[in-house]
């Protein structure tokens, strides 16, 4: 893949409709976000079926990307969202998995790891996991996008995620040069069934790309990490069935 080249802020990039030049003034696509802090397209996964489902509805089983950004996400909501109809925010939330955001409406605690909501156990229905749920948000730029597009890993992919980066690490590459390929593979335990996200190595960026992905990681990367986790983002990992959360060794 290609990374785009074109910078939002700066330039129009390819546009899905053809304007005529002496309009293309009145047409800019950047007045589409004036005043607009931009909510990035949601990579949706589909745990039955081992799909993602992507922000224009589409279904595949596989996509290739780079990864502009990571970082670690918890989110707790005092009643079940079969209860409360799906409550948009979190009733606490951390948006480094160390203590909670500033606007939470209530704080449980002050900070993550010690949380009582945040321990193996806590989880009401199942007396296993933990109530909080610990996730990582993925930025990911894919060729033709405009925008970077999010994945939320869930609990249950987190180990294998860290695999992933631990490898690159051994092999001296940071993830941001390169391209990777997401899968989903079938999970099973007497109760739940559920897709786990495998992520691979496809190629190492080439040199115009790097300079591409600076673009948009200078662009993107502190306002996406400061977008408030919505109960869509974790339900979407979790909509076809909810997986048992492993035991895990993450320190938050």
């Amino acid at each position: 893949m290609k990374v785009p080249t074109k910078d939002l802020a700066v330039t129009e990039g390819k546009l899905a409709v053809e304007i005529p030049d002496e309009l293309k003034e009145l047409f800019a696509i950047s007045g589409n976000m004036e005043g607009v802090t931009p909510r990035l397209p949601q990579i949706k996964i589909i745990h039955r079926g081992q799909m993602f489902e992507m922000p224009d509805d589409s279904k595949i089983t596989s996509f290739e990307g780079i990864i502009l950004d990571q970082h670690p996400a918890n989110a707790w909501w005092e009643k079940d969202m079969s209860e409360s109809g799906g409550a948009a925010i979190p009733d606490c939330f951390s948006m480094d998995a160390m203590r909670p955001d500033p606007k939470c409406e209530n704080r449980q605690f002050e900070n993550c790891k010690d949380c009582p909501q945040n321990q193996f156990g806590s989880d009401s229905k199942t007396g296993k996991g933990k109530a909080c749920k610990n996730m990582k948000r993925l930025h990911i730029i894919m060729e033709g996008s405009t925008l970077p597009r999010r994945l939320t890993i869930p609990p249950t992919s987190i180990k294998s995620f860290e695999l992933y980066m631990t490898g690159l690490v051994d092999r001296g590459l940071p993830y941001a040069a390169v391209v990777s390929m997401f899968t989903l593979d079938k999970k099973e335990t007497e109760a739940f069934e559920y897709s786990e996200v495998k992520i691979l190595k496809e190629r190492v960026c080439e040199k115009d790309e790097l300079f591409s992905v600076a673009d948009f990681i200078r662009q993107f990367r502190d306002d996406a990490r400061k977008q408030e986790i919505h109960a869509d983002e974790y339900q979407s990992s979790n909509s076809e069935a909810k997986a048992e959360e492993p035991e895990s060794d993450i320190p938050f």
